[in-house]
């Protein structure tokens, strides 16, 4: 039996994802994040009027899309909006989608996964005992799957070598969305769980109160995984060793009347997650504040969300037929560096301090990071040019 949040979805689904500066010769990076809450939201329609869901970036850097409505695709959508669609003849439903470490197109359809090049080929398909749920590509050069019925995690190497790994059976035996964690372990959504499992198959299960976890899943930049619940209008974020902390929606609503479903980390440091009955996307930050942006097209359903190649937030709209991109704000910075002492000779001990400040209206937060060996390597140029200078004279 299917836990409540994949049944309804598949249902619902049958029925109608900075600014990078680099100073001095690159051996300074800085990394800065504006922490203001406006963005633009673009509309981009699919070709041939396809129905999106899941969604990721190609090794093309382009955006691929799974289409399970009418006509059973596959999509690519470049970042200009321009996209292309790959039929899938006689097969039922390509529903999750990742790019594979070989360079392909990783996907799930009825009880197969199969792999397609960035041609739009589809070389080989591979055939599961179950129906295959959620697909990401893991840290071991694996691709890793829930399956939704068995109660099970399964592993296929990109040459085919298939793995299943049993779960809990007390837990109800259904498995939601799936992801890699920032501790390299794979983490993954059950009934009234969320679950942690190592590249070897060792399982630790830790349960969620409430309603449970929905499908969405994934590594924030805190270093915590990040889930929807579903249906509760809440957000959880757990540690590699279980300690949850769960973010309430602000304001009285009904807990159905927004139905998380996608959730992914942002560019900006945040997470960005969808609310298919809302209408809206929205964004949280690793601190717990939720801003929501309404769509303006009625209906939309917003479905899987991604961070895309371009530093945009893209999401599926499937019942629109249109792929969105969210336009973070980026704002001019200044950054001034100080060393000291100041004059250093080379070989001596020094501390350089990145002072980063704000031309808009927001502080910028992020990190600074310095690289030992870039540095070392144009001190040595410096000095080798003020040699020359010497015997020039």
């Amino acid at each position: 039996m299917l836990p409540n949040f994949e049944s309804a979805y598949i249902l619902r689904r049958l029925c109608r994802k900075t600014a990078n500066l680099l100073l001095l010769g690159s051996f300074l990076s800085v990394a800065l994040f504006s922490s203001a809450q406006e963005v633009t939201i673009q509309e981009y329609p699919t070709p041939n009027g396809a129905t999106p869901d899941d969604i990721t970036v190609g090794p093309d850097r382009a955006l691929w899309f799974t289409a399970p409505g009418a006509f059973q695709e596959i999509g690519r959508m470049a970042t200009d909006g321009t996209g292309t669609m790959y039929p899938l003849p006689d097969l039922c439903c390509p529903t999750w989608i990742t790019t594979g470490p070989d360079g392909a197109l990783w996907f799930t359809v009825s009880n197969k996964i199969g792999r397609m090049t960035t041609r739009g080929v589809v070389e080989r398909y591979y055939t599961l005992p179950d129906s295959p749920g959620d697909i990401v590509a893991g840290p071991d050069g694996a691709i890793w799957f829930t399956e939704l019925n068995a109660g099970k995690i399964g592993r296929i190497t990109t040459s085919g070598s298939i793995s299943e790994y049993p779960l809990q059976a007390s837990f109800g035996g259904g498995t939601g969305g799936i992801a890699v964690g920032p501790d390299k372990a794979l983490w993954f959504t059950e009934f009234g769980h969320v679950g942690r499992m190592t590249t070897a198959g060792a399982v630790t299960h830790f349960p969620v109160p409430g309603s449970g976890p929905g499908h969405g899943i994934t590594s924030g930049s805190d270093g915590r995984v990040w889930f929807v619940y579903y249906p509760d209008s809440t957000i959880g974020a757990i540690t590699s060793n279980g300690r949850l902390t769960e973010y309430h929606f602000p304001g009285p609503r009904p807990v159905t009347s927004i139905n998380l479903l996608g959730i992914t980390s942002g560019p900006d440091g945040a997470l960005w997650f969808t609310e298919i009955d809302a209408n809206r996307v929205g964004r949280i930050t690793t601190a717990g504040e939720i801003t929501e942006y309404d769509l303006s097209i009625p209906d939309s359903s917003p479905a899987f969300i991604t961070t895309g190649p371009d530093g945009a937030v893209r999401f599926t709209a499937g019942q629109s037929n249109w792929l969105g991109r969210i336009v973070l704000p980026h704002y001019v910075t200044t950054t001034t560096l100080a060393s000291n002492p100041n004059p250093s000779i080379y070989g001596q001990r020094i501390t350089l301090t990145a002072q980063v400040s704000s031309l808009g209206p927001n502080t910028p937060t992020g990190s600074v990071s310095f690289d030992r060996y870039k540095m070392e390597a144009i001190s040595l140029w410096r000095l080798f040019r003020s040699m020359r200078v010497v015997l020039l004279r």
